[in-house]
């Protein structure tokens, strides 16, 4: 993904569910996930906030980006909190 911003709030295509994550995850509209057995939502959150690179375990899903943030997660909390969504809310695999 070309983009100068850091943090992308996408929606998942399959299940029509909106989560943070990596701009470095995201690869012509899909986005690499990580397996649910090695991510809790807390491990999720901490790879979210660091710049973690893709797993060789992660699945890559399609993806509709909705929108691209800096640096600041200030941005992306106040997002999903004016917009009711729940940070979080995808299911992992």
């Amino acid at each position: 993904m070309t983009t100068e911003g850091t943090h992308a709030i996408v929606n998942f295509v399959a299940d029509n569910t909106i989560e943070v994550v990596r701009v470095n995850w995201i690869v012509d509209n899909m986005c690499w996930w990580p397996p649910k057995d090695l991510f809790t939502p807390e491990r999720f959150k901490k790879a979210v906030k660091r710049t973690e690179s893709v797993g060789l375990n992660w699945v890559k899903l399609d993806v509709k980006v909705i929108k691209v943030f800096g640096k600041s997660l200030f941005n992306i909390h106040f997002y999903f909190y004016c917009n009711k969504c729940n940070f979080l809310s995808r299911e992992i695999f």
